[in-house]
């Protein structure tokens, strides 16, 4: 469940990841922001893995997919229309993405930062409740 002050610390987690200067994944990015949101750590198993670690540690779960984890932890996604802040958004051209809904836009990891993008041209929306 997220805080009753979840505008106020997801605002500072964007700030916070604006600020990042080194690798920064977008699963990472996405797991900050619920975890700022509503104190729950979807990636504390694989925190302080490197990136091929990670991947081998999730092969051995249950998830089929990335997409199967989010529908397994969050439910069936949502329509984009009726996305709202702080809700998990997923990309899936040019490659997959996870990203934030910020509203009309959703904050993405990009070279060098965050990009904003469309959230109703995206893919998948799933509630953060």
């Amino acid at each position: 469940m997220r805080a009753n002050d979840w505008p106020e610390r997801l605002a500072k987690a964007i700030r916070d990841a604006q600020a990042f200067d080194q690798d920064y994944y977008c699963l990472t990015f996405a797991a900050d922001c619920v975890q700022a949101m509503t104190d729950v750590d979807y990636l504390a198993d694989y925190r302080g893995l490197n990136l091929d670690e990670a991947k081998e540690k999730f092969s051995h779960t249950k998830h089929r997919s990335f997409y199967h984890y989010l529908l397994s932890t969050f439910g069936k996604p949502v329509p984009l229309s009726f996305a709202k802040r702080g809700d998990l958004v997923v990309q899936t051209e040019p490659e997959m993405s996870v990203g934030i809904c910020l509203g009309q836009n959703t904050a993405f990891v990009a070279d060098g930062g965050l990009t904003y993008q469309p959230t109703l041209a995206q893919r998948w929306c799933f509630r953060v409740a």
